[in-house]
């Protein structure tokens, strides 16, 4: 469709679907958020499974685009390069604002459900060499597990209720409306970003899988970073991070599983040698940093980006080009 327009062009449309992902996502995201506190969900519960969903919408939205349109290696890399700049960006830089306290046993939890998730990909990686359409099924099961596991904690009183606010009709209208026209800008957004960024890997002589792991995951991710910066400022970290563990299982589990429904995903050496090897190494460091001390320090932040960063260098060193 997008072929013969050229690389400007193809740039253009491209970063004009990343805003239409961006500004709907965040509409998205607004009526979620508002739904949810209309219907007294505790905060944590919300930050692991109604916003983990809508902020990962847009990785949803292009991975499955990108299957449908028969880009199945853009459409792995964009969940697992998502997976990746949740952690070594949004948790890493918001680290460096300031020390990201949190609630042992729940982060605990969400954080192993994370760690789960990749070392299940990973795993079917060494052993399948792809994710056909038996394991895309094993893993929306997974993560239909992941949200039914985190609204038990919600009945088991694990965060404490707040009384519902009382909404009128016209509220509920807007935000409804909302929600509805972000999700489907999202959804236009990521056929712009997947067309035109398979066109622009094949003018720079890069591969799709190369794209979905750089500029679309951050693309993607940008919802992410947009609540944590929020949750930063208005001092509600705790959700934040919830929301990216929670944004994690579901790259693998949701992302990857829908697409690998609509068509079989290879998992190419460079998945296999480098870029899940890097999420077990980056979910456990988060692990590890999480559960000593009193939370991720500045220190450990820095780590944390300081580990994305050099894989970025040996993904340009071992495979650009």
């Amino acid at each position: 469709m997008f072929a013969g327009l050229g690389l400007g062009w193809n740039a253009v449309l491209f970063a004009s679907g990343a805003a239409l992902v961006i500004w709907g996502a965040v509409k998205f995201l607004d009526g979620a958020v508002f739904i949810s506190r209309a219907a007294d969900i505790p905060k944590v519960v919300v930050g692991a499974t109604v916003v983990s969903l809508a902020t990962t919408f847009p990785e949803f939205a292009v991975s499955f685009s990108a299957a449908f349109l028969g880009k199945p290696l853009l459409a792995v890399g964009n969940a697992v390069g998502s997976y990746l700049c949740n952690i070594g960006l949004v948790v890493g830089l918001s680290a460096l604002v300031g020390t990201i306290a949190v609630t042992r046993r729940i982060f605990m939890r969400q954080a192993l459900f994370a760690l789960g998730a990749a070392a299940a990909l990973w795993a079917t990686a060494l052993v399948l060499g792809s994710v056909g359409r038996p394991m895309g099924i094993l893993f929306i099961l997974g993560a239909v597990a992941f949200l039914v596991y985190n609204w038990r904690l919600s009945s088991a009183g694990d965060d404490p209720k707040e009384e519902a606010p009382k909404v009128e009709k016209a509220e509920w209208v807007r935000q409804g409306l909302g929600f509805l026209v972000g999700a489907a800008s999202v959804g236009a957004g990521s056929i712009l970003l997947v067309q035109n960024g398979a066109q622009i890997a094949r003018h720079a002589g890069v591969s799709e899988l190369i794209i979905g792991l750089t500029i679309v995951a951050v693309g993607t991710s940008l919802p992410e970073i947009t609540l944590a910066v929020a949750s930063m400022i208005k001092g509600h970290m705790d959700m934040s991070l919830g929301n990216i563990l929670g944004a994690n299982v579901l790259n693998v589990f949701w992302v990857v599983g829908a697409s690998a429904i609509v068509i079989p995903l290879p998992i190419v050496e460079q998945n296999r040698v480098l870029d899940l090897p890097f999420t077990l190494l980056m979910i456990i460091a988060l692990l590890v940093f999480g559960l000593s001390g009193r939370g991720v320090s500045r220190m450990k932040g820095g780590m944390l980006t300081g580990i994305y960063l050099v894989y970025l260098a040996l993904m340009a060193v071992f495979f650009l080009g």
